[in-house]
């Protein structure tokens, strides 16, 4: 068997790889950001009650793999104390659920907290206090 054969492949797939470079590279910054909005749009609708949007449309930089820049936005949504707490956090959990994300109840002290993860370093995270709720995260970083 020719040593060449088997190199040469394997230089070019690691030169490929080493790149950051994929056919399938995913979702533009702008596009991540649109999924990761819509995904707040729909639980704070599940939700119900009057909300403050506050998010920022200002793309932040991140760093990705192998010293690339990319961007990721961030949002956050005030909302008011609900009626019945467990059924919000239940709720919340079931929103982000089926919209794909994996999603984990937790707390600390008299915040209750939904944290879910999505693509990439997509974070949502829902906070209840005794002031109200807060809906808030950070899109996936993506390349610039």
């Amino acid at each position: 068997m020719n040593v060449r054969l088997i190199v040469a492949p394997a230089v070019v797939v690691a030169a490929v790889v080493l790149s950051g470079c994929s056919a399938a590279d995913g979702p533009s910054a702008e596009e991540s950001r649109d999924r990761f909005y819509a995904a707040l749009d729909t639980t704070q609708a599940a939700l119900g009650g009057d909300w403050v949007e506050q998010d920022d449309g200002t793309p932040r930089g991140c760093g990705l793999p192998f010293w690339r820049e990319g961007e990721s936005y961030a949002g956050l949504r005030v909302g008011p104390m609900p009626a019945d707490v467990p059924a919000a956090v239940s709720a919340v959990r079931d929103v982000l659920r089926e919209q794909g994300y994996e999603a984990t109840v937790g707390g600390v002290g008299d915040v209750t907290e939904v944290r879910a993860r999505g693509e990439g370093t997509e974070v949502i995270t829902f906070r209840i206090t005794d002031a109200g709720m807060t809906l808030q995260g950070e899109s996936d970083c993506r390349p610039s």
